[in-house]
């Protein structure tokens, strides 16, 4: 953002077309009741999130039903490898949101 030298109040947004993305997010909320801070996504996206935590959550259970009977030292790498692809593709789901109201 650029620093304005002269009078009036600083500059809330460096471009116009940024304070357009603003009231036009601002209009959205309004017109869905949403409050400030609220995150809009895609279905579709919040349920391969979902897939994916569930993933996690089932290869860690694996992990613990594998280990729970005193474990023989070659069974804890491969309970941690189950879990940490399982992990690993958790962090490679995206979620980015459509909208936000955040700031308003």
């Amino acid at each position: 953002m650029g620093r304005s030298t002269g009078p009036g109040r600083p500059r809330r947004y460096c471009r116009t077309s940024h304070r357009q993305r603003d009231y036009e997010a601002r209009r959205q909320a309004a017109l869905r009741d949403l409050d400030p801070g609220d995150v809009l996504y895609r279905v579709k996206d919040v349920s391969r999130l979902r897939d994916a935590i569930y993933v996690v959550e089932a290869a860690l259970h694996d992990a613990r039903m594998d280990l729970a009977d005193a474990p023989s030292l070659e069974e804890y790498p491969a309970a941690f490898q189950t879990v940490a692809a399982a992990v690993d593709a958790l962090i490679q789901t995206p979620l980015e949101p459509r909208a936000t109201t955040k700031g308003m």
